[in-house]
């Protein structure tokens, strides 16, 4: 038995590669055993602005496939893929030429929608119907071959190279709430000063405000920088690394996130950090709250959803506490019960702050 899994894409680009990770984690999750070989007819993202996040799910990346359906023809110029035979190629995409000449590579199972499943050498189930999510059409697909639930605590990954740095300028004493208040398309953005409004009131409930300004809105950046001085900019903090890269992952260091639908909003999607996104009804991979289509979402509302996702996040903290504090090992460890103890006050003094928080918005 081959070693080698190959699946076959177009290529990805940012939003496309964001999307994907999923399935690549839940490739290598089910696949552990094998050397997963990434081959795009395009370029993708896997080889550039995501590959410090993806290398951690695939072993190799080969771009421009261009590969040849004509038996005449020699299938493809590049020897790493003649050389190898795969004990599974996968075809994530649906061009019937395409998949005829993917299908000339050397294999032992072919696993393709392409043509309602007509070339792949195991059975396409059809589980649904009801067109699907992209996403999900390819995590059906992997079904076919190794069926497991889907793992529906995926993150991802944030390789500790960046995160070291980052942690630096994150103090794990103080709570932090990102706001991204730029967008491409104009007329579905929140009002800029909505979004200053809303930054001012967690910062006056003791919240630092974490900036996500692109370089695409000089025009605000200045405005903002003058009314919070004291907020974090993290794009400016590190220079060993992408824009893309250290937006991505400082999620790891957030409660939340709040947002236009825009570019921005799809790399904040790593899941680390709950993800607000004030228009649009797209689906993300991470843990996204749509507030809708339209621009007409008052401050009292934003306000309201973000006290409610700080309540649950200091509402689970608290319940882990209380039950390590309850753990019998814990006994005889009198320092550290002296600091999950002085952990729980401080979160039921936080937690009795929003709830205060909540009902004063109530009387407005």
């Amino acid at each position: 038995m081959s070693n080698f899994f190959l699946v076959f894409s177009n290529g990805e680009k940012l939003g496309d590669g964001i999307i994907k990770m999923p399935f690549l984690h839940e490739i290598k999750r089910r696949f552990p055993e094998f050397k997963i070989i990434w081959l795009a007819n395009g370029t993708t993202v896997y080889n550039n602005k995501l590959k410090l996040f993806a290398d951690k799910y695939i072993d190799e990346v080969i771009e421009n496939a261009k590969l040849n359906p004509f038996f005449w023809k020699k299938v493809t110029n590049k020897k790493e893929l003649l050389n190898l035979k795969f004990e599974y190629i996968f075809d994530t995409q649906k061009a019937v030429a395409r998949t005829i000449a993917l299908k000339r590579l050397k294999h032992n199972n072919f696993i393709s929608k392409s043509a309602n499943g007509l070339f792949s050498s195991i059975t396409i189930k059809k589980k649904n119907i009801q067109k699907k999510y992209y996403l999900d059409e390819l995590i059906d697909l992997l079904d076919n071959v190794r069926n497991k639930d889907i793992d529906k605590f995926f993150k991802i990954n944030i390789p500790p190279s960046i995160e070291n740095i980052l942690s630096k300028y994150f103090d794990p004493k103080v709570k932090y709430i990102g706001i991204a208040p730029g967008a491409g398309d104009q007329d579905r953005v929140w009002p800029l000063q909505n979004f200053i409004d809303v930054a001012k009131h967690f910062e006056k409930l003791n919240f630092k405000i974490v900036w996500f300004i692109g370089p695409n809105e000089i025009k605000i950046q200045s405005l903002i920088k003058n009314k919070f001085p004291n907020s974090i900019y993290p794009e400016e903090l590190i220079t060993e690394f992408s824009n893309i890269e250290v937006v991505m992952a400082t999620t790891k260091f957030l409660i939340c996130c709040l947002a236009n639908d825009s570019g921005i909003s799809h790399v904040l999607s790593t899941k680390q950090c709950s993800l607000i996104k004030l228009i649009g009804n797209k689906k993300s991979i991470g843990e996204v709250i749509n507030l809708g289509t339209g621009t007409s979402f008052t401050i009292k509302e934003t306000l309201d959803l973000i006290c409610r996702i700080l309540k649950t996040k200091i509402e689970v903290e608290l319940e882990n506490i209380i039950s390590e504090l309850a753990s019998p090992e814990l006994a005889s460890d009198f320092e550290k019960i002296q600091l999950l103890q002085e952990m729980q006050n401080s979160l039921e003094v936080e937690l009795l702050e929003l709830l205060e928080e909540q009902e004063a918005m109530e009387e407005i």
